[in-house]
């Protein structure tokens, strides 16, 4: 990312009222929580979804937090999408995400985990399916 896309985005940022971290831009975060910690293969696929995205030039958070302090699995900021790994999958939690992340993002993408292949590019490819890339 250039001078001018980084002053772009952080622009961007601004002006839809969210928090720009700089420093955690296209990194990949874990859950913070120990006794709750994320399985290796939700991890894989944001660690995937990142580099999917850092390679089409389209920057990104982990872990981000909305500002009424919802959790994102990956916040894309230049079409405002949160995309969101659900290892147990339920239609009631994925309903409680979207009302949640709604006031704030344009689009948000719910991959269920147990659909997803366990293996790298099988992963990658369903992933890049599911979003459309």
């Amino acid at each position: 990312m250039n001078r001018n896309e980084f002053i772009k985005t952080a622009q961007l940022m601004n002006i839809r009222k969210m928090p720009f971290e700089w420093k955690r831009l296209d990194c990949v975060r874990h859950h913070n929580r120990k006794e709750s910690g994320e399985s290796w293969k939700h991890y894989l696929a944001k660690c995937i979804l990142s580099k999917i995205l850092y390679d089409m030039n389209r920057p990104h958070f982990t872990e981000y937090e909305l500002p009424n302090k919802t959790v994102v699995d990956v916040y894309e900021i230049i079409y405002n999408t949160a995309i969101e790994f659900e290892s147990v999958h339920s239609d009631k939690k994925e309903a409680l995400k979207i009302i949640k992340a709604k006031p704030f993002v344009r689009d948000i993408i719910v991959i269920d985990l147990g659909k997803i292949p366990d293996d790298i590019k099988g992963m990658e490819l369903e992933i890049r399916k599911r979003i459309h890339l």
